[in-house]
Parts: structure tokens; sequence; C-alpha cells
């Protein structure tokens, strides 16, 4: 059995959600024997995609005979592999994606509520529940170099209290949030990396949302993943704020880091990974300062440890078997 797994990002996406959604796949793949490929000269029995700008190559992949799978609702925060459009306020499924996703044989999302939302939205194809696995070594063992990256990148000094999370320079409500945020926080530098390409309106762009932030709320770029794993495991925490969709990939990996994570509002797209057993959960910007508050410590130390735990659970080696099912699943169906 053989898996061509597509998704070519531009070169400053080459670290964000779409790539390592493909680079997740590619290491399931690997450790469930599941021979993946780059070409469909490769004869590849399975065509799987985590961007809905797949229709022509999905086209070729029905030609050859591939079966179709599409991960739909996993990569949201990526502007490059996104399926719902983001101008409206009901976030609702591009054209296109509702397209793709109806000529595939197989839709996957990572958790009930997004199944339920593009089944609302007319997608017709046979929809599973399949949580994103996360590679636990990504986050294991990191020398002191390694941790010591994302200071030396940022200027940040090794005593400086700093905590992270993934903005959007498009969302202006989030962005209040964090100026709120960084005001409730004053003493903590909060570092939020940007999903937008690095040329010049970016770089305005960037500008002049600092302008309205305190000064420790620091908006930036891209980064390689190795700076972003290293500040994953140095920050104080992960801020997440509520989002109209699944932010459960960014949520793994900071579980895996033993990061304690902050989440800011209702989980209604990340339910099953939030709770009171996993996150710090808070109602508004202020209550952020209690996760320095004595009493606090303790839970937020006993949500490191089941945050990890669930990690564990939704590893890349869980994930590899239950991708190898969903693959012989759908193989055997075609045989039949």
């Amino acid at each position: 059995m053989k898996s061509y797994i597509s998704f070519n990002p531009p070169k400053h996406f080459d670290a964000f959600l779409g790539a390592r959604m493909r680079k997740s796949l590619k290491g399931a793949c690997e450790l469930s024997g599941i021979a993946w490929v780059d070409t469909f000269k490769a004869f590849p029995d399975i065509a799987h995609f985590v961007s809905p700008e797949s229709e022509g190559k999905m086209k070729q992949a029905r030609q050859d005979g591939c079966k179709c799978v599409v991960s739909c609702g996993y990569t949201e925060e990526d502007t490059k592999a996104r399926f719902f459009n983001f101008k409206d306020e009901d976030n609702e499924l591009k054209a296109k994606s509702l397209h793709v996703l109806n000529e595939a044989d197989l839709v996957l999302v990572p958790n009930e509520a997004m199944k339920d939302k593009i089944d609302n939205a007319g997608v017709n194809t046979r929809i599973r529940v399949l949580t994103p696995g996360v590679a636990m070594t990504r986050f294991d063992g990191l020398s002191q170099a390694e941790k010591n990256l994302f200071h030396r990148r940022l200027g940040i000094r090794d005593d400086d209290s700093f905590m992270i999370a993934v903005g959007d320079y498009d969302d202006q409500e989030s962005i209040e949030k964090f100026r709120k945020l960084g005001e409730a926080l004053p003493l903590v530098k909060i570092v939020v990396f940007g999903v937008r390409e690095g040329h010049g309106s970016y770089e305005r762009r960037m500008r002049a949302i600092s302008k309205r932030l305190p000064k420790n709320v620091l908006f930036t770029g891209l980064v390689d993943d190795d700076v972003y794993r290293s500040a994953l495991v140095g920050a104080s925490a992960f801020i997440q704020l509520a989002r109209k969709h699944s932010t459960s990939t960014s949520l793994l990996e900071a579980f895996a880091s033993k990061t304690a994570v902050i989440y800011l509002g209702e989980p209604e797209f990340d339910s099953d990974l939030i709770n009171e057993e996993t996150a710090f959960m808070i109602k508004n910007e202020e209550e952020a300062q209690n996760i320095f508050a004595s009493i606090y410590i303790e839970r937020v130390n006993r949500s490191i440890i089941q945050a990890y735990a669930l990690a564990k659970e939704n590893s890349i080696q869980n994930l590899g078997k239950k991708l190898k099912e969903i693959y012989e699943e759908l193989l055997g169906e075609s045989e039949a």
C-alpha cells in the first residue's frame, strides 16, 4: 500500500501547520509500514490532501485509480491550508473547499464539532473523526543550546518570563484580546507568531499593529521549526484563544512540550482536548494573572501532567495505526 501525501507550501509557510500536518502524516505512514510517495509516477493507492487547493491533483489521482482522502479542519490557522472563509462572521466553508470535499472518497476531521459543521455545510462525502497525531520526540531531550535558541533569535533574556501564541494579523478581535492580555500581565512578554509572508506589506502591518500594543506584546512572523519548539518548551504558557474552528494540532504540540495551556473562551471546537484537567481555562484576559498565583500553581502543574498524557494517547504512532486501518478499509471497499 502506497500513499501520496500532497501539500507544497510557499517558502515562507514551510514551517507552519499545513507543512507540519504533511510531515505528521508521512511520519505516521512510516511508523505503520505504509510507503509514502511524492509523485503519481510511483503508482500510489491512496492520495491524501490537506488543503482545498488540490482540485487538479485530485483529478489526476482519480484518473490514476487512487482513492482520495482529505483532512479538513486541522490547519485553519494556516492561510495556505484553511478550508473556511474567515472574512465573514459565520466562518463559512469556501465554495472551492466544498467542491474538493465532495469529490473525495473520505473526509477526515479532528472532532465531532467539525464533523457537524461541514456536514451542515453540504458535504455529502463520508466523514470520519481522526484526532491529529503529535510527534512526542520533537519535544523530548532538547539540549540547552536548543532550549535557548528562541531567546537568542528573539532577543529575550534567559531569565525573562514569556508566553507564546499563534495569531492572525487580519483578526482584529484576537489582536485586541492580546492587547488586553499584555496589559493584564505587564511583567510577562507575550510573543504571537503571525501567519503572513515576509514581504513589505507584512512588515508595515506588523509595525502598525505594534503601535497599538503594550511593549510586552510582540507580534512576529513565522519561525523555523526548531525555534518554535524551543519557544514551546521554554514558555511559561501557551495561550490559545477560542476560535470558530479546531486548534487541536497546536494544542497537542503544547501538551507534548509539557507547557501549561491558557485557554481563553469557550472551547466549542476544542472540547475533546480542553477542560479544567488539561488547561487553565479563563473567561477574560484579567484572569490570566491567576496562573502565577500560589493557590493555582498546583492546579496548573496537574493540568500539564494530564495534558501530556492526552498527547501520548494521540501520539504519531497511534495516528499511524488508525490511519492504516482507514486506508485498508477504504481500499478494501474498492476491491469488494
